[in-house]
Order: structure tokens, then sequence, then C-alpha cells
């Protein structure tokens, strides 16, 4: 028999006065290990179901769905792992979502087709009967970008079908869930554009350090725990930074003060200050403390307040020979030349590094410079770190 979607005419927060931990459950997912798995279980105990699940569909065809699972029965972990993958192949043959899909709001699985009927379905053979699964009440919720979430609890043969008050539950769940999904995309999404911009600044070989307004480490690249590795010129004591050698440690305490001050006064521009150390291991550090971007709507102690940029200046970074030679139209040994000179080693070295004469490599570095349409090496180094230093494999992540 088919039914429309429970509407939200039916009574809203009052389904949900008797657990209102589903509420906060909803908009702490995102933040759990395994997400939203404390709403899925919540959900199975409350309905006494045999699981629940989570299906979160891209809104691109041809991207896989991504399940969530909670059982009565634990399974293995390998068994959770090929269900989910059978299921995933096995979606798009669902009577329940397709039904949710074009509906939306709150049904059961008898509302959409007839016992008799389903168990002639591929799905049924495939997915439910070898799960035990009899009953089924899901939810669809919309979430950005033309994706979908769908949300349900299953119960076995023999188990009475879902009540009116389960669905009414479901239904005033699905705001709340609506927009906990809502900032799940856009944190997500805001945590691969940092990615990428961390990406960027590793590719450059530039140490990165966010300090909070207590001048303790939030966050660090890739490239600054490497360059702190290597040169051994700062300590890390209680999530402080220390300079290693005494001389620097007073300067840089008073730096990182004033740049704090500066920030929690908000005055206007930006405080910057440079300082270069010297380290144990004999390279020079140089440091860049700035103040970060500061919100007028959310003011604490513990969010970014100051950034400390390193640069190691005995790391030589390299650009990709291979994208200079197809950028420049060079050959490959002129490409290799170019990326030696594009990271500032002299004519004398690159010949000694290439087994080349100098006279070679003069030659060489005239037809280079001649093809890039550039005249001296203060240029070539200029053009080549503008067009790839950000497609170029960082020293430091390929160090480890």
């Amino acid at each position: 028999m088919h039914g429309r979607a429970l509407s939200s005419s039916l009574p809203a927060e009052s389904a949900l006065s008797d657990i209102p931990d589903l509420i906060t459950q909803a908009y702490q997912g995102s933040l759990e290990a395994s997400p939203w798995q404390s709403l899925l279980r919540s959900l199975r105990l409350h309905t006494d179901s045999e699981m629940s699940a989570m299906m979160l569909r891209p809104g691109k065809a041809g991207l896989a769905a991504l399940a969530l699972w909670d059982f009565r029965n634990p399974l293995p972990a390998e068994a959770v792992r090929d269900f989910s993958v059978e299921y995933a192949n096995m979606g798009y043959r669902d009577p329940l979502t397709s039904a949710l899909g074009k509906t939306g709001g709150v049904l059961s699985l008898d509302q959409v087709v007839a016992g008799t009927a389903l168990e002639q379905t591929e799905f049924y053979r495939r997915i439910m009967q070898p799960a035990g699964i009899a009953q089924v009440l899901a939810m669809h919720v919309p979430m950005p970008d033309n994706a979908a979430c769908f949300i349900g609890m299953m119960r076995g043969p023999g188990q009475s079908a879902f009540s009116v008050a389960d669905k009414q539950m479901l239904l005033a769940l699905r705001p709340h869930l609506e927009h906990a999904l809502k900032v799940h995309a856009l944190l997500k999404r805001q945590e691969m554009e940092k990615g990428i911009y961390g990406d960027a600044l590793d590719s450059l070989t530039i140490g990165t350090i966010v300090l909070d307004g207590r001048g303790r480490i939030l966050e660090a690249n890739q490239t600054a725990k490497n360059i702190l590795r290597r040169s051994f010129c700062f300590s890390v004591v209680d999530d402080h930074l220390i300079p290693t050698k005494s001389q620097y440690r007073d300067e840089f305490k008073q730096l990182l003060n004033a740049a704090i001050s500066w920030r929690e006064r908000q005055l206007p521009d930006t405080f910057v200050e440079a300082l270069r150390i010297d380290c144990p291991t004999g390279a020079d550090i140089g440091l860049l403390i700035r103040t970060s971007p500061c919100s007028n709507w959310y003011q604490n102690a513990g969010v970014p307040a100051v950034i400390i940029y390193l640069e190691d200046f005995e790391q030589e970074s390299s650009a990709p020979e291979q994208i200079i030679a197809r950028l420049f139209g060079l050959t490959k040994s002129e490409a290799r030349l170019a990326a030696l000179l594009a990271s500032g080693v002299t004519l004398t070295e690159a010949a000694v590094r290439l087994k080349l004469t100098e006279s070679s490599v003069r030659t060489y570095s005239k037809k280079i410079f001649a093809k890039m349409g550039i005249g001296r090496q203060a240029e070539l180094v200029r053009l080549i770190l503008k067009s790839v230093a950000l497609l170029a494999p960082s020293p430091d992540k390929a160090s480890g």
C-alpha cells in the first residue's frame, strides 16, 4: 500500500520531550570519532530496533554514499565493511530511499511497497533478507549542494510495525539534524580549504605555527615541525615555544607578548615583527611574528591570535624539473639546470653538481634565458617561483 510521507503538521518538539538527548546528539554527532554513532544508538534503543543507519548520499552522480550503522548484536568490523559495500552498490535499488528522495519527510517501508512485492526485489534478496530486516522506518533530510541524508531504524521478522509516535519522533528531530548537517558540511569544506592552503605553504617550505591568546600552540604545519626537529632552535614546553638558546628567550617573549597585547586591544593594521635565531645545529632560522585576523563576533583566549612563520635559510626548495620543462619548452637537461639556478645555485656550483664545465653551463643558461625571454638569473628565479613553486613537491613532506 502506498502512502504519503508524514507531514510537519504533526506535533514536533513534544515528540522529543521524553528523549531530549537526541537533539544534543544530532548537533554533536559531527564531532564524534565515529560520526553520529550516539544518535544512531539512541534511536535504535528507543524504538527497540535491530539496527539503525544513516546514509549520506553525495549530490553528484558517481560518488559513493557513506553508510553509518549501529547494531543490536555487534558485528565484526570486516562484516560491517562488507555489508556497507554491498549496501552502497545496491542503495539505488532501495525502494524506501527512492520514495523518500521524491517525497521527503518520513515513511515506513510498508507504505511504499507491499510485502509480497518486496520479497521479489533484488534489494530484498541481497540486503534485507541476509541481514534479517523486515520493518523499516526512514527519514529524508536535505543537505547542501543537492546531497541527501537518509536516517532510519530496522526491525526483524516477528517484531511489530513502527508506531505513529516513532514517526513523530523522527519528524521532530528532522530540523535539528538538517541544521547539524549544514554545519557539518561547512566545517568539512573549510577543513579541506585549510588543507589546500597548508599544502601551498608546505610547498613553499614556509613553516607556520598558530598560537592562541595565551601563547599556546594550536597548530603547526608539517614544514614547521620539520624545521623545529632539524634545527633544535625551540623546545616545546606545555605547548609553549621556548628558544633553545637563552640569549633569545627574553626578546622572543617580548615580541610574542606585544603581538598578543596588540590583538587584545584590536589595534588598527597588523602587528608584524621579525627575529633571526642561530640554532644549536649551526643553521639560521628566520621568524616572522604577526597577529591573526580578529573576529568581532567571537572573542576568546583559545582562538588563533598569533601566527609565527619560520624559514630555514639553509633548506633548499626545488621546483619540479618536469613541470619547468613543459611550462617553458625546455629540454630535460635545461630544466634541471633551470631548477638549480632557481634555487639560488651559482653557475659554478651548478657545473659541479651537473658534472659539466662552467663554459657548458653558461651556454646552457643562455639558451634557457632565450627560451624564457629573460636576461639574468634573478629574473629566472622570480619567474619559476611565481609559476611553479606551488606545484613543487615539498622537501619537508618528502623527508617525513
